[in-house]
């Protein structure tokens, strides 16, 4: 008798349609969904976002929150605890409020998943394919309670709600600037992680700008001691000379799994990678590397020749053959990723 397949449960809630809660089956297309047991998707792109059918009238602010408080209280009744909270919004420049991160405190997820500036990672439109199991009511006539997280008077978040929390993935044109600034908030955040993903679109929308330097990212990131899966991809505008030839010291030796992805002009200052690859104590436990240093369409401009390019292009190349030939040296058994 074939074993029984259960579906992952995503419920998801924004302000452009009435929350809704669906059963995600286990098929490759739904991935990342059947990776948790609950997702908790909280969408807080504008309403004017084309979000697909847009036949149901927009939740007034009031009874989004009614929505999202009563999707909280119920965590782990009708369906599984969630385990997964992932925020999703069009706009870079828009993180989630106070009020949201109060009413979210009462959550205990494993894993965050923080998506703002990719309007292609929005969820809805997969979702809708699906049939929805069932929809959190919202009484307008309910009258919103004080949250008792209000006492906490951070930015992102609350104590509670990344007590548990083991990893963060982060898609946003500042991803490294988030992950610091979450990192100074929550000090036992990094000590904590075990799988992290940042990475930083590549055009930066005029209103934003890097508040932190390339020694503050080093030292959040040295900090996560417990490290196995790190993915990284670097922006142009995140790259000068001390990210790139320090970065490596803020590695764990605890990582079994390392991507790095970034611009071409990474190759001229990562020299220092090599060196370090070939030393026995560098990431001693590494199973499997992945590297890619291209610069990506959007970063094409006419500052650079077609014959510029192909230079660029070639540099980067050498890079990754030299530093992957350094890595293999001491770890016969690595698997190298593309």
């Amino acid at each position: 008798m074939p074993a029984r397949v259960t579906p992952s449960v995503v419920t998801w809630i924004g302000a452009s349609r009435a929350p809704r809660t669906f059963f995600v089956p286990p098929i490759r297309g739904y991935y990342p969904f059947t990776q948790a047991t609950h997702t908790l998707i909280v969408d807080i792109s504008p309403q004017d976002e084309e979000l697909g059918d847009q036949s149901e009238p927009s939740l007034r602010p009031e009874v989004f929150f009614q929505c999202l408080e009563m999707i909280v209280r119920s965590n782990g009744q009708t369906y599984p605890r969630i385990d997964v909270l992932r925020f999703e919004c069009t706009n870079p420049d828009k993180l989630p409020g106070r009020r949201v991160w109060a009413v979210l405190g009462a959550l205990r997820p494993l894993y965050l998943d923080i998506a703002f500036g990719e309007p292609e990672t929005l969820s809805l439109p997969r979702l809708s394919s699906l049939v929805p199991q069932a929809s959190v009511p919202g009484n307008q006539t309910t009258v919103v309670s004080n949250f008792a997280d209000w006492r906490y008077n951070l930015k992102y978040g609350t104590p509670r709600l990344f007590s548990d929390v083991y990893g963060l993935k982060i898609v946003h044109p500042l991803a490294i600037d988030l992950f610091v600034r979450l990192c100074e908030e929550y000090p036992g955040l990094a000590t904590q992680l075990r799988c992290l993903g940042l990475l930083s679109s590549q055009t930066t929308p005029a209103q934003l700008s890097r508040t932190c330097s390339s020694q503050e990212f080093g030292v959040a990131l040295s900090r996560c001691t417990s490290l196995t899966h790190l993915v990284l991809t670097a922006a142009e505008h995140d790259v000068d000379v001390t990210f790139c030839r320090m970065l490596p010291s803020y590695f764990s030796n605890s990582l079994l799994h390392l991507r790095v992805e970034g611009p071409t002009v990474m190759a001229r200052y990562c020299q220092r990678w090599i060196k370090c690859a070939r030393t026995k104590t560098w990431l001693p436990e590494l199973t499997s590397l992945a590297c890619n240093l291209v610069d990506r369409h959007d970063s094409r401009t006419n500052r650079r020749s077609d014959q510029s390019q192909l230079e660029a292009d070639a540099e980067a190349l050498t890079w990754e053959m030299k530093f992957i030939e350094a890595m293999t040296e001491h770890r016969p058994n690595i698997q190298i990723l593309r």
